[in-house]
């Protein structure tokens, strides 16, 4: 018998997610298998009742939050395996990403995209394309998806291998493994030219059912299964904090290293870093309490990983201090990481500025508003400097950090009381029209949810909205599948 809970006392840490948004449900069902899984669905759909589907929470955007209707958890659909011999590994969607990393790291090998974020469910990283540092060499989670099931909104289930379902004239044709055919139609509208985007349907002329799938927030379908491609585990791997005094110094060293990662000469080719991530000063102040070391005068810093064989060691720290002491005028003063421990260290490091924005929030009693935006490379030092001149013009409390090397910044800005909140909700609108005057995205990560539906219309059109609506309907004609992420169905 399918777990399911009614008792609103025992299941309120379902009704919200990490950005404080809280919703309403009737029942949190707890499928143990996609069979379960399958039969919840169906239940639902013939009730006509709303599903919402549940991972771990950590979301920012609203997404699993539930207006009305049913909870679906599927936090007890934990199945793995993992196959170094193939580099391929199977895992379901309630799996969290630790479990799986610590999984795929046991057996030798690497499992790419790697968000911030590790308590997240495996299903979560799917349904949002998730990415994160290391994305700046292998790209987000897209890319490594070879095979998927998928139960949909009336409890069938859709197998999807890579290449055999891929678009042709405008239409995916799909049909489950009971025969249903459906008929889906591609969009129209251009992707941005950014390294990473996460902010409505994935589309292309000649795209593949899974991309259509893998960022779609539950709103197509119920991602219980997938298969990914792996990669061998690097021999070495050195991770080094940078300080710097000059942001344009900084800028020409990240730009070098995205010009240098298609580089072919011995030299160069040690220079290409696996993860590029940057900490503005107030961030460097912000964790300088719990990290004393950081130089007086550094002005900005960056965490880099890169990865070598063991037969390379000496030149590939050669390569890196040569280039470093060119590099900034701090040079002397950088971190190395190159075992388990000073790698741990350095990711400790990385990961106390979130802590402290939290601390920040919570004893301050204070609020957050975060930016997710990506501009194309091109663009990316003029958008920085618009981030600057903007807070720095209407006096906001802020901390700038993240994904660099991605042309991806978190700018997170502070609140004291409503009426702050409210000013610097309209700097973050300025924020987006710029980012999309650049050609940005306005989700380059978190996905919209509900919580930024009305950017990505901003991003898309009312064309585009009405072509995501087609895409919807297709699959979930009822509008049953997390109703209320994305866009309006109708």
């Amino acid at each position: 018998m399918i777990t399911s809970l009614t008792d609103k006392e025992s299941f309120g840490s379902y009704l919200l997610d990490a950005s404080n948004t809280r919703g309403d449900a009737s029942h949190v069902f707890l499928p143990e298998s996609i069979d379960e899984l399958q039969e919840v669905l169906r239940a639902c759909h013939e009730e006509r009742r709303p599903v919402h589907i549940a991972g771990n929470g950590t979301g920012l955007v609203g997404g699993r939050v539930p207006a009305g209707g049913a909870v679906v958890s599927l936090e007890r659909l934990r199945a793995h395996a993992v196959h170094p011999d193939t580099l391929r590994g199977t895992v379901q969607a309630g799996l969290s990403m630790r479990e799986w990393q610590e999984a795929v790291s046991s057996r030798g090998v690497l499992y790419p995209p790697d968000p911030t974020e590790w308590s997240a469910a495996m299903g979560g990283t799917f349904a949002t394309n998730a990415s994160g540092a290391r994305t700046f060499r292998y790209g987000p989670t897209r890319r490594y998806v070879e095979a998927l099931r998928v139960i949909l909104a009336n409890g069938e289930r859709l197998s999807l291998q890579r290449g055999d379902a891929v678009a042709t004239d405008g239409f995916l044709h799909l049909r489950t493994d009971e025969g249903t055919a459906y008929t889906v139609p591609v969009p129209t509208y251009t992707m941005p030219a950014t390294r990473k985007h996460a902010a409505g349907y994935f589309a292309a002329p000649d795209m593949d059912a899974i991309d259509l799938f893998v960022g779609s927030e539950g709103t197509l379908g119920v991602i219980a299964e997938a298969e990914v491609r792996l990669v061998p585990e690097p021999q070495k791997v050195l991770g080094m904090i940078v300080f710097f005094t000059d942001a344009d110094a900084l800028l020409d060293m990240v730009e070098f290293l995205r010009d240098s990662s298609a580089a072919r000469d011995a030299v160069q080719s040690h220079l290409q870093p696996r993860l590029v991530e940057f900490f503005d000063v107030n961030a460097l102040a912000m964790i300088r309490p719990k990290y004393p070391q950081i130089p007086a005068n550094a002005l900005a810093a960056l965490w880099m990983e890169t990865e070598y064989r063991e037969d390379e060691e000496d030149a590939v720290f050669t390569a890196w201090t040569e280039f470093l002491s060119s590099a900034t005028e701090l040079s002397d003063e950088t971190w190395f990481a190159a075992d388990a421990r000073r790698h741990a260290e350095l990711r400790a490091f990385r990961h106390a500025l979130p802590s402290a924005v939290y601390e920040r929030v919570s004893d301050a009693g204070s609020t957050k508003i975060g930016t997710d935006i990506a501009v194309p490379p091109q663009h990316f030092r003029s958008f920085f400097s618009f981030y600057q001149e903007l807070f720095r013009e209407h006096h906001v409390d802020y901390v700038l950090f993240g994904h660099i090397g991605d042309c991806h910044l978190h700018a997170n800005i502070f609140a004291k009381d409503p009426e702050t909140h409210q000013r610097m909700m309209k700097i973050y609108d300025m924020c987006i029209t710029e980012g999309l005057r650049l050609g940005g995205t306005v989700s380059a990560e978190h996905g919209i949810g509900k919580l930024k539906k009305r950017y990505l219309h901003a991003l898309v059109g009312d064309k585009g909205i009405d072509e995501m609506r087609g895409v919807k309907r297709s699959l979930d004609p009822l509008g049953i599948l997390s109703p209320g992420n994305m866009f309006n169905l109708w």
